[in-house]
């Protein structure tokens, strides 16, 4: 697991915004600043709000405090976001108001597979790559600095990981890190590991309309792995409920047929696999057929005289 760290630096300034009425209210306090940053690049922020006399500021993010009305961040790792708080204080009251912003992190740095899908007892590469040039990279594994073996090499500048020969002892989470600047920042993970993924659509390979239908994705891997359907030709017509790898399904259109695709897909080792369904879907089968002349003349008949005739029909052949 990656822990998101910060580079935060205080911006100096002075913040004017405050008005003599509001009897030590603080007021509107506002967070300005990109809804996304990148890891390695500084973004602003600045914090205003309305106080008697001039705020005073307090960022708080990720566990960290900085003073002032302005904000410089720097993600150094990954993490899908950050919360950014800023807290204004009237020096004159002690009153403070705070305001939270939700922003987004992209991490361009990633270790790269040579291959899709590792197989043991062959050769593999590891690549930290990344939009900046990568000074003195270092690699870790299940988040312990990465130690050699005799099947394990590296490239100039520490680039490429390389495995001659790919042991079972050689599974983990892999990521590099390395210096941009005065900045250290590190990549996504990647999970090395050996189990490839394995799945299949159990169901009903024909559907009446109007019939409820039951199909299953079966996956063997639960942890890590993400697990979705989609559809070729459209979406299911007719009563639809999906629950996780379940699907409850009663058509309504006879006549055609429906594709079910079933994707799993594990992000952090770059795996995925697919099972594909076809299911036909028939107009519902009649249950009460018309009856004859015979057959309804007879059904009109008291009971007694109905076997009667029908006895001397039998007799006469």
């Amino acid at each position: 697991m990656i822990f998101y760290t910060l580079f935060l630096l205080s911006r100096s300034g002075t913040s004017h915004n405050f008005v003599s009425a509001n009897r030590g209210a603080v007021l509107n306090v506002i967070i300005t600043g990109p809804s996304e940053v990148t890891v390695g690049v500084a973004a602003d922020f600045r914090c205003s709000a309305q106080c008697s006399i001039p705020c005073s500021y307090r960022w708080l993010v990720q566990g960290k405090t900085v003073d002032g009305p302005s904000l410089a961040v720097t993600p150094t790792s990954g993490g899908d976001s950050i919360e950014i708080q800023c807290t204004a204080t009237d020096p004159q009251t002690s009153k403070s108001s705070a305001r939270m912003k939700q922003v987004k992190v992209k991490n361009p740095y990633e270790v790269i597979p040579m291959a899709d899908e590792p197989k043991e007892n062959e050769a593999f590469n590891l690549t930290c790559s990344g939009p900046s040039e990568l000074l003195q990279v270092f690699w870790y594994r299940n988040n312990k600095p990465v130690t050699l073996d005799r099947w394990m090499s590296l490239s100039r500048k520490n680039a490429t990981l390389s495995f001659s020969k790919l042991l079972e002892s050689h599974s983990g989470y892999y990521l590099c890190q390395a210096s941009i600047g005065t900045v250290t920042i590190q990549s996504t993970e990647y999970l090395l590991t050996f189990d490839s993924i394995i799945l299949m659509i159990i169901g009903p390979d024909t559907v009446e309309v109007g019939e409820p239908a039951v199909f299953k994705c079966l996956v063997n891997c639960s942890f890590g792995c993400s697990i979705f359907w989609t559809y070729k030709n459209g979406f299911p017509s007719g009563t639809y409920l999906q629950r996780g790898t379940t699907i409850n399904w009663t058509p309504s259109i006879p006549n055609i047929t429906q594709n079910f695709t079933c994707v799993a897909e594990k992000p952090e080792s770059r795996q995925s696999a697919s099972a594909h369904k076809s299911v036909r879907i028939t107009d519902r089968k009649p249950t009460n057929l018309p009856k004859s002349g015979a057959d309804e003349l007879i059904s009109k008949m008291p009971k007694g005289v109905a076997i009667a005739v029908w006895l001397s029909f039998i007799l006469s052949f």
